[in-house]
């Protein structure tokens, strides 16, 4: 019997360069026995202050001078719809964005709980800075 697991890459359904991004992501993973499925993001169309209301989520974290709200709150019901399909199937479960290719093995039988990222920048390495911006 093999692993139960599940694998999304949030795609952007109406952008062609998300959906080219994304098929290239499941072939990349295929190559290392992971099967990846699309999930569709949300959108600033998707009205996504409606969306947190209605799950009780408040959107003033999201209020920041570097950022546009509504993309944020976008990308976080994107994910935050994978958390729940996580939860509700309790199985260990991967999220890529569109753009991350796979290079090599992915731990997805990996014994922890919560959350766990596992990648490197594609820009190099990773500093932390000091402001935000």
């Amino acid at each position: 019997m093999s692993f139960q697991y599940q694998a999304y890459v949030i795609t952007i359904a109406d952008e062609e360069r998300s959906v080219k991004a994304a098929d290239r992501c499941i072939k990349s993973a295929a190559r290392f026995g992971l099967e990846v499925e699309k999930q569709w993001a949300v959108t600033p169309k998707d009205d996504p202050v409606a969306q947190f209301a209605v799950r009780g989520i408040p959107e003033d974290m999201f209020e920041e001078k570097y950022s546009r709200k509504m993309n944020c709150m976008s990308a976080f019901l994107s994910h935050f719809s994978c958390w729940e399909k996580a939860a509700l199937h309790n199985k260990n479960t991967v999220i890529f964005e569109h753009d991350a290719v796979v290079l090599g093995e992915v731990p997805i039988s990996a014994n922890f709980s919560h959350v766990m990222t596992i990648s490197k920048p594609s820009y190099g390495e990773w500093n932390t800075p000091r402001l935000l911006g």
